[in-house]
């Protein structure tokens, strides 16, 4: 079975995942779950959310990674505005 197609989010906007294929042991992994767990992204406030993408920038942010670093990171959404 083939994977799911997109699907519109907030705004109308398309939203989907981005799965890099691993080898041995690692197997697949989402990539957006990977940039959120290493302090790289944010997830998105703007509509619904998954209870595991909010405990990995959770995680993230206690552990001071990636953007966490920074005092006051700026968020896309307010850097757009």
């Amino acid at each position: 079975m083939g994977r799911p197609g997109p699907e519109a989010g907030p705004e109308g906007r398309i939203t989907g995942s981005v799965v890099a294929e691993g080898k041995g042991k690692s197997g697949d992994q989402d990539v957006g779950r990977a940039l959120i767990r290493l302090g790289l992204a944010w997830q998105d406030r703007r509509g619904p959310s998954s209870a595991q993408l909010r405990s990995l920038e959770q995680e993230a942010r206690r552990e001071e990674v990636g953007l966490w670093q920074q005092e006051a990171p700026t968020p896309p959404w307010a850097w757009q505005e």
